[in-house]
């Protein structure tokens, strides 16, 4: 609820829902880092490297 208060009075119904998804998707990436759900960044490096040599 404070990051709802934190935004102006002036916010849009978008620029809220926009905000929730934000921090919706932090939570869940956090959540899926404790469930051991992750990467190295040399893995990641990798994966995009092979992208772009496509």
């Amino acid at each position: 609820m404070s990051t709802l208060q934190a935004l102006p009075e002036t916010a849009s119904l978008h620029d809220i829902r926009e905000e929730l998804e934000i921090l919706e998707g932090i939570k869940s990436g956090q959540q899926t880092a404790r469930e051991g759900h992750v990467q190295s960044q040399e893995a990641v490096e990798e994966l995009f490297a092979s992208w772009n040599s496509k």
